[in-house]
């Protein structure tokens, strides 16, 4: 009895805490918003007389256009628009909907990008330089040429302008066609879509606005002269059957990634590993059928001794206390699934970012193998069997997969992902125990690749390779992009750079520029490459076998 009032308990405390997280985030929100739009009206050459409060708007046109302005006044029949300092009324008749936008229109501040300190405050100077512990801003709009240096540590992230242009209004009438019962959130030049609970769109902003700025700092010499083609977009499905179906339709293999970069699309798809639906499956698999195994067998014990007080007592004990153990197990594997959706998140995204700001130039390549991927994802979707279900929810955890069925042609495959899994962590470039585990078996083996194997692929998921050689092929790349931002970030930042500058080159090309700027010969950076991870990083231990210990461990004194 004690683990459901200690279920209940925890549910209703946290309950009572959702309810007032959203109340005061919804207030704060709501304060922000309306200092924003003070702030603006300061600013705003368009605001109508005796309308203290316009709000940035998108209006779309009965014919199919579009037009961003501030609406500054609306009657039953009319709304009035400022636009470019004019006023334009139209009849709500020539208006299919208008909604509150995020974009170019309503950007308050006089720079692309400005600093948001964790004070609260917002510093509304270009970025002219960025030191390892320090960021130089520059006023030059006053013609003083104000410059300040404020600490990386006091950055609570960068806000960067919305994109406003007709290719982003494109992909946006795309999403709200295609998901029409998804929520849209925007926050600068990142649109999130969603039909995941607010908590969870917190947590996606939060990861985004994080990731987004360590790039930006990390590589800023080659991000400083770009600006972003389109707007941002990332749909996040809470349904796992809804991901597989769209991703399916795309010719991906929803049924075995989390998520993916589509730059037909120009939009990041995943999947919320913690939704709903997929929430309760875990809590099934785990606590559920144990629940209730548990349950059975220690009313067959009761039964068999007959009403005896005090052997019942001690029945339940032991049986709560077996239950208590299978909870810890599922605390722990939500936690992973959450970890799993976040690096996810920041891999993708990362992708999205460099092919953005024409740092990366990624297709995807259609998989042919849709009837295979329909009787896979049929399999999953439709299977009773919870050990098909456990299999493939540790399949998810643990990143297998067939990614051969994806693959993304890119200027350079161990780049691409190697940037992506280096930034999938939290920080960026901190230590990620699975691929180095992986890539310490490489070394060990004496496995590693030469240079020249790893630089003749072409897309992002080293096509034509078996799965184990793929899953090496990712912790290599992983572990180089590590190694050169630990020994080298200068020159790979500029090889970087001039790559993204060339036209499309030939292998050996490749090869010579990325050799020139490190100013290497690729023996010679390849033992350096080892050396580095022998002397710098210590052995890991498996971490299937760990896991098996922790179970093992949990249960000893059942043994």
């Amino acid at each position: 009895m004690k683990i459901f009032v200690r279920v209940l308990v925890f549910l209703i405390v946290m309950a009572v805490i959702a309810v007032l997280a959203v109340f005061f985030g919804y207030k704060k929100m709501s304060f922000h918003v309306e200092d924003l739009l003070s702030l603006f009206k300061e600013k705003s050459e368009a605001v109508v007389k005796g309308q203290s409060k316009p709000v940035p708007v998108t209006v779309y046109l009965s014919y199919g256009g579009t037009m961003e302005g501030m609406l500054v006044k609306e009657t039953e029949t009319e709304y009035t628009i400022a636009w470019k300092n004019q006023e334009f009324v139209l009849d709500k008749s020539q208006v299919e909907r208008i909604e509150k936008s995020d974009g170019a229109f309503g950007w308050i501040y006089g720079h692309d990008c400005v600093v948001k300190l964790k004070n609260g405050s917002v510093i509304d100077y270009e970025i002219v330089e960025v030191k390892p512990d320090k960021v130089v801003l520059s006023d030059s709009a006053t013609g003083n040429d104000i410059r300040m240096e404020i600490d990386r540590n006091d950055i609570e992230h960068l806000l960067f302008k919305p994109v406003g242009n007709d290719e982003s209004r494109e992909i946006d009438k795309m999403l709200r066609r295609k998901f029409p019962d998804m929520d849209f959130y925007s926050e600068g030049n990142v649109t999130i879509v969603t039909d995941a609970y607010i908590t969870w769109v917190k947590e996606y902003k939060k990861n985004i606005r994080i990731v987004t700025t360590e790039i930006y700092l990390e590589f800023f010499r080659i991000f400083k002269t770009r600006q972003p083609f389109f707007q941002n977009y990332i749909v996040i499905f809470d349904n796992y059957g809804d991901f597989v179906e769209h991703a399916i339709d795309e010719g991906v293999p929803g049924w075995a990634v989390l998520g993916y970069f589509n730059t037909d699309s120009r939009v990041t798809y995943l999947f919320n590993v913690l939704g709903d639906q997929f929430s309760k499956d875990i809590y099934e698999m785990i606590i559920g059928q144990t629940t209730r195994a548990v349950d059975a067998q220690a009313e067959m014990i009761k039964g068999y001794y007959g009403q005896d007080g005090h052997v019942n007592i001690m029945v339940d004990g032991h049986a709560d206390n077996i239950k208590d153990k299978f909870w810890l197990i599922y605390n722990r594997i939500i936690s992973e699934c959450r970890q799993v959706t976040l690096s996810t998140l920041r891999h993708e995204f990362t992708h999205e970012l460099f092919s953005n700001w024409g740092l990366q130039n990624i297709e995807v390549s259609r998989s042919e193998k849709s009837g295979r991927l329909n009787e896979k994802k049929k399999e999953i979707l439709e299977s009773k069997d919870m050990e098909t279900k456990r299999q493939w929810l540790e399949d998810l955890i643990v990143y297998k997969s067939e990614i051969n069925d994806l693959d993304l042609k890119a200027s350079n495959s161990w780049i691409v992902e190697g940037l992506a899994t280096y930034c999938e962590t939290f920080p960026i470039g901190k230590q990620n125990d699975r691929w180095l585990f992986i890539f310490q078996e490489m070394i060990e083996k004496d496995e590693v690749y030469p240079l020249e194997v790893l630089n003749q692929y072409k897309m992002g998921s080293f096509p034509g390779m078996y799965e184990e050689s793929v899953i090496r092929a990712y912790a290599q790349s992983w572990a180089f992009v590590v190694f050169l931002m630990e020994k080298y970030p200068d020159e790979f930042v500029e090889y970087m750079g001039r790559s993204a500058s060339v036209t499309v080159r030939t292998d050996k090309e490749e090869l010579e520029l990325f050799l020139e700027c490190l100013g290497k010969d690729p023996r010679e950076i390849e033992k350096e490459f080892v050396k580095h991870f022998q002397e710098n990083y210590e052995p890991l231990p498996d971490p299937n076998i760990e896991q098996l210990l922790y179970i093992r461990d949990l249960f000893k004194e059942f043994m």
